[in-house]
């Protein structure tokens, strides 16, 4: 992903200093289409980019998974999450306006940071407008691509330590 922001400032690996220069909505910005151009590129149903990576050295592992860490088993720990924080307009106003029935093609080729749907997309979508009723398809959208299974299975994997969830 360093690599994807630093073509698209047009810099080289040590010019990364001119990036702390920039104003934060000029980065915000750059890093928002590199993250669009690393998605793009990469072709992965999984979210990429802006977040902690295991690479064996300075992450040898996921805290929790497949087991928990010995540094982590010990530490309580609070677990929150925002529901429907990334809404699909949030870069394409656009996208406001969709109908339920571009809910199910959009979702039928990729939920979020997952893989799509697929034949599955209808009856999702159903289920979510029904339990969301005062939702516009956009909110629809947004709440079935960043549900949040993750959350829950961090609190499951948690929950089986001795320190609170």
């Amino acid at each position: 992903m360093g690599a994807f922001v630093l073509k698209q400032a047009g810099l080289s690996r040590s010019q990364i200093g001119k990036l702390q220069q920039m104003p934060w909505q000029d980065y915000y910005q750059l890093a928002t289409n590199a993250s669009r151009n690393f998605k793009g590129q990469t072709n992965s149903g999984r979210r990429r980019g802006f977040s902690p990576v295991v690479d064996g050295h300075y992450l040898p592992q996921h805290p929790y998974y497949p087991e928990p860490t010995p540094e982590a088993a010990d530490v309580p720990m609070m677990i929150c999450s925002t529901m429907n924080e990334m809404s699909p307009s949030r870069d394409n106003a656009e996208l406001e306006n969709v109908t339920l029935e571009q809910v199910v093609e959009k979702v039928r080729e990729r939920a979020g940071f997952r893989a799509g749907l697929g034949d599955k997309a209808p009856e999702v979508v159903k289920a979510y407008a029904k339990a969301f009723p005062g939702k516009r398809p956009v909110e629809i959208r947004s709440l079935i691509s960043s549900n949040r299974q993750g959350t829950v299975a961090l609190a499951d994997a948690k929950s089986k330590q001795v320190p609170p969830v």
